[in-house]
């Protein structure tokens, strides 16, 4: 699946959204895009590996909070409907989020991050080398003593 402009965009949002999307404009699904955008620090066209669904959920997902944001202000004490829809809609977004920070977790590859960087410091023997092999590490070692840390410093 290719992301190729914000209509194709639009579109895969709006699908994924169903019904909900009667409750929503235009502007505020495109807002909800520029949004996921800005947050991921991608641009369109995505069409790598798993970018394209997590744009499309993190999308969804700032459509949802649009839409609990609108149930918070239509919130009346006495409508208990309304505190269930802002309770699930609330409960949604949290589990979205909780499956991105897994993601990202699991999947460097979302944010360009080197699977190399991962690893650590390669710290060898301490053995040290002239240009022609010869193990000078005792040569060395001769003008450098211990200190209390047991790291290595000059003796002046």
């Amino acid at each position: 699946m290719t992301l190729t402009n914000m209509e194709t965009f639009v579109e895969k949002v709006q699908i994924s959204l169903g019904d909900l999307i009667d409750q929503m404009d235009h502007p505020q699904i495109e807002f909800a895009i520029e949004q996921t955008l800005d947050e991921l620090g991608w641009s369109l066209p995505i069409s790598e590996g798993t970018r394209p669904y997590w744009a499309i959920q993190r999308a969804k997902r700032h459509c949802l909070d649009i839409l609990r944001t609108t149930a918070a202000y239509k919130f009346k004490y006495k409508q208990i409907n309304l505190q269930q829809r802002f309770e699930q809609l609330h409960r949604q977004i949290w589990q979205m989020d909780v499956d991105f920070k897994t993601a990202l977790k699991y999947d460097a590859s979302l944010f360009d991050i080197d699977i190399s960087d991962s690893f650590g410091t390669y710290l060898g023997n301490n053995m040290i080398y002239d240009t022609y092999g010869n193990d000078i590490t005792k040569f060395l070692m001769q003008e450098y003593d211990d200190d209390n840390d047991g790291y290595r410093t000059k003796v002046i």
